[in-house]
């Protein structure tokens, strides 16, 4: 038992099942967030490419060349995981 000079422990302490159910929210936030940095990952990646097409462009309107590179592809052509 708890001694009687720290009362305050016996309240902040919590239940078995509100750790049980704040693990399990913490688990659900954890997982949501990795898709939500997946996605993020996406959009700088598009972002990126559109930099680089408008950099591009810009090079051959200052040069009167075209730039030829291979197509390129997505690292995740499924979409998710």
């Amino acid at each position: 038992m708890l001694s009687t000079k720290a009362p305050f422990l016996a309240r902040a302490l919590p239940s078995p099942l509100a750790a049980v159910f704040l693990t399990l929210l913490l688990a659900v936030l954890a997982l949501s967030g990795c898709n939500t940095m997946s996605g993020f990952g996406e959009d700088v990646s598009a972002a990126g490419r559109g930099i680089d097409q408008s950099s591009e462009a810009t090079q051959e309107k200052m040069t009167g060349k075209e730039h030829t590179e291979p197509p390129r592809t997505t690292t995740n052509p499924g979409g998710g995981y």
